[in-house]
């Protein structure tokens, strides 16, 4: 094991291999998925395993997310949630400590990978104060993140449309697709986590956070449940996108690797008919119609 600072608490120590998101995430994407694999994005013809790791934390830190954030978070959330055991589910203030663990991460590691070209100075140096007031918050050094606030949108149950109209993907990227990213606008910027079922935010810099109706996530605890959520229309273009964006990797799957899929279906077409994978399938073609998602399928 490498030894460096430790992200979190400073301290030069023994690091440990540290998911950016979440490892429970991908362990639920395979076991609910059609073919026991994940693909991402960025190398779509590789079947993948796990998610992003990286020397960052020590041990303790580690345990400290693990304990205070993660595991009641999949526990009380995500799992009941995404199971469709539950339709609203309460929460503590660890969610608050899972919401900005995941912020504080994402930033960190789309910053080393020199995502921050669009940003301007100003929001540079918002950043640098947010991360610095993440990292105190996940050490229980400050009461909350202040103005760094961190906002939920559940995307769980059925979803049969979006302001604006959306391309017919959308419950499959709803319910399966994980992604980050750090967006801005004018007046407007935010690390955005996306898990399966849920949309985390950051606030880095938003000059109106009124305009976020519903979606924040308390300090001492609350409620995800249906419910009337209302986003900035810029924010709902911003999603809508990318939607279009996983849809079109669909493209870059080669012919080769799109036959060793059909044949994992036809091998096993109990687990693929079983699987969430399929069912949020269903809900597209539901929503929007065969020829429409087969189309756009054949499309991308």
């Amino acid at each position: 094991m490498p030894q460096a600072i430790c992200r979190l608490c400073l301290q030069h120590r023994e690091l440990k291999e540290s998911h950016i998101i979440p490892a429970f995430v991908f362990r639920w994407l395979k076991e609910t998925s059609g073919t026991g694999y994940l693909r991402f994005s960025d190398k779509p013809n590789l079947r993948a395993q796990d998610g992003v790791k990286e020397y960052w934390l020590c041990g303790c830190c580690e345990q400290l997310l693990a304990e205070e954030a993660e595991t009641p978070f999949a526990n009380e959330v995500f799992h009941p949630l995404c199971s469709e055991e539950k339709v609203s589910v309460e929460y503590g203030p660890w969610m608050l400590k899972f919401a900005v663990s995941l912020s504080w991460r994402a930033a960190h590691f789309l910053c080393s990978r020199g995502e921050l070209t669009h940003f301007d100075d100003q929001q540079k140096a918002a950043l640098i104060e947010a991360l610095e007031r993440w990292r105190l918050f996940l050490l229980g050094q400050v009461p909350h993140p202040g103005k760094f606030e961190q906002h939920i949108l559940p995307l769980h149950g059925e979803i049969s449309d979006w302001p604006g109209g959306a391309p017919p993907n959308l419950n499959r990227w709803a319910q399966r697709n994980p992604e980050m990213d750090i967006a801005s606008s004018p007046g407007t910027c935010y690390v955005y986590v996306k898990l399966p079922r849920f949309l985390f935010f950051g606030f880095i810099k938003v000059d109106k956070p009124k305009d976020w109706m519903g979606t924040k996530v308390r300090v001492k605890g609350g409620r995800i449940t249906p419910s009337a959520y209302q986003l900035p229309a810029g924010v709902g273009n911003y999603l809508k996108y990318r939607m279009i964006r996983c849809s079109q990797v669909q493209l870059r799957i080669s012919v080769r690797q799109k036959q060793r899929i059909n044949q994992t279906f036809r091998d096993h077409p109990d687990r693929v008919a079983n699987s969430d994978a399929f069912r949020a399938l269903r809900r597209d073609v539901l929503a929007f119609g065969k020829q429409r998602v087969l189309r756009a399928d054949d499309e991308t």
